[in-house]
């Protein structure tokens, strides 16, 4: 929605346009189906004065009729987000920045939840990701897609990953460097 803004701009810029692009489209009652819709930085409803305006804001988007992907800028995922996010309806696809503020429940509380997408982080987080695979392989457990982008990704994380004798198959990873990095991998489950 908003890839930049200006440095002149008050920090609040991003929030104060998606705010009124949800009001205005509940308020028109639109039925459309949203397929991509970015929050941007700044969403974390706890830590300033404008909480209580950003967490109205959080709620509102449980009230859309439908959205495919939510894409969360923020590199750790803002409170007021996370509370609403099994509330969203046909919430399909997540992406996040990093693990920072994580927890596995909301893939368990998410309904229509497919794919999970880490976009960028620096430090993997090993015992997280054995927890987020497992999870995948429970009964009523409906997310199918796991992938993740980073820097420091190394081969020997990915081996440790595909040894962990879990059922599910690794359809592909971006090639290695010569130190052995990758820049992401992809797991689904059949």
């Amino acid at each position: 929605m908003i890839d930049h803004v200006p440095y002149n701009y008050p920090p609040d810029f991003e929030f104060e346009c998606v705010s009124k692009f949800l009001y205005r489209w509940i308020k028109l009652g639109i039925k459309s189906r949203i397929r991509y819709l970015t929050i941007p930085l700044f969403f974390d409803a706890f830590g300033d004065s404008k909480g209580p305006r950003k967490m109205a804001a959080a709620e509102m988007l449980a009230e859309l009729p439908y959205v495919d992907s939510l894409i969360i800028k923020p590199d750790v995922l803002p409170k007021s987000i996370a509370l609403i996010l099994p509330r969203i309806q046909g919430l399909s696809r997540l992406v996040l920045s990093s693990f920072s503020g994580f927890y596995v429940t909301i893939i368990r509380s998410c309904p229509s939840l497919r794919i999970l997408e880490f976009s960028n982080f620096e430090e993997l987080d090993l015992p997280l990701l054995h927890l987020i695979i497992s999870d995948m392989k429970s009964p009523g457990n409906l997310l199918r897609e796991l992938k993740v982008a980073s820097k420091n990704l190394l081969q020997s994380d990915i081996l440790s990953l595909k040894d962990a004798g879990l059922s599910l198959r690794e359809v592909g990873w971006n090639e290695f460097d010569a130190k052995g990095r990758a820049r992401g991998f992809t797991w689904k489950r059949y």
